[in-house]
């Protein structure tokens, strides 16, 4: 099932490059932008929302969580989303699943990183897995 085009009006767009915000439409088709500009047109069948100046951002990168299998949450990847937190980078301070024994490490470090559904260690390949 595909999704009808996503057109943003008149948002203002940030580059992520350290460019100062445009104020444009956006045009999402699929999971991918398809056009950027002033007045863009409605495509057939596209939903259309008024961002009216609010800022559009690219998705924000999440680089210290301590979130490894919090992540696998349903509810938690909603979270994150909702904050506009589109990557989430795991494993810092050497506080991580793998490699780890599966047993101890693992409940020692659930509280900060979840309960993991399925790792029982020791390799990253198991991680993997």
């Amino acid at each position: 099932m595909t999704s009808s085009p996503l057109l943003l009006r008149s948002g203002l767009l940030v580059p992520g490059d350290g460019q100062a915000p445009v104020r444009a439409d956006l045009l999402i088709v699929g999971e991918s932008i398809a056009e950027i500009g002033e007045g863009l047109p409605v495509p057939p069948g596209a939903r259309i929302l008024e961002a009216d100046g609010r800022l559009v951002v690219p998705g924000f990168v999440d680089a210290h969580s301590h979130a490894d299998a919090a992540v696998l949450d349903p509810e938690v990847q909603l979270a994150v989303l909702r904050q506009g937190i589109t990557t989430v980078i795991a494993g810092q301070d050497g506080v991580s699943y793998a490699p780890g024994d599966g047993g101890y490490a693992s409940e020692y470090f659930a509280p900060i990183n979840g309960a993991h559904p399925t790792y029982r260690g020791p390799r990253v390949a198991d991680l993997l897995a």
